[in-house]
């Protein structure tokens, strides 16, 4: 009894072990001149439930990383005052960990 317990307990630390997090980064620019936007509000939250996963600010470069992120689909929302919010919807898979969104207006 005890060595059945034993390995299963070995079984499933490696199963949540195994589970690889991942990231999303990009840049937010303007559109009329396509200059980086520092300091814009971004946030995500997952599809599933809506729950708000990150929040952060874009550095003086437009660019910005969230790291540790579990597999799943999730919604990024920027903004910054006097322009247009955006929105792109993005996926961490197991095989495909690291998402880059490029630029985005």
């Amino acid at each position: 009894m005890n060595k059945v317990f034993t390995l299963l307990l070995i079984l499933i630390s490696s199963v949540v072990y195994a589970q690889k997090t991942g990231s999303v980064s990009g840049r937010i620019i303007q559109s009329k001149d396509k200059t980086p936007i520092d300091y814009a509000s971004i946030a995500i939250k997952s599809l599933k439930d809506s729950s708000v996963i990150g929040a952060s600010t874009t550095a003086t470069d437009g660019k910005f990383v969230f790291k540790n992120l579990q597999p799943g689909t999730y919604r990024l929302y920027a903004a910054f005052l006097g322009l247009k919010n955006s929105t792109k919807d993005f996926t961490i898979l197991a095989d495909k960990t690291d998402v880059n969104l490029g630029d985005l207006v």
